[in-house]
């Protein structure tokens, strides 16, 4: 859908809008509409929202750690911290 809405060169970001990149703050602004919009409270989101999600996603899709360190520019162990079991790891632990 993005690409229909914002179309580009293929040698454009590969996520922009108007041939420019997305930046923080425009992301942000963007989900909080979003968020607003559903019902949701958008104060309870903020960019570190994806950067745990992204982080989480990762280590159970298969990433080592240092791997994510890597994406997300980790320097230390603190990436640890960003890392939260799902809904369906919880379930399986259960069992």
């Amino acid at each position: 859908m993005l690409v229909s809405r914002f179309p580009g060169k293929p040698s454009d970001p590969l996520f922009s809008r108007l041939a420019r990149p997305f930046n923080h703050t425009w992301v942000i602004d963007r989900l909080h509409c979003l968020l607003r919009d559903a019902k949701f409270d958008p104060t309870n989101f903020s960019g570190h929202s994806f950067r745990r999600g992204a982080a989480s996603t990762a280590l159970e899709a298969g990433l080592s750690v240092h791997d994510i360190m890597q994406l997300g520019r980790w320097k230390s162990d603190s990436v640890q911290r960003y890392f939260s079991q799902s809904y369906h790891s919880l379930l399986n632990l259960s069992r």
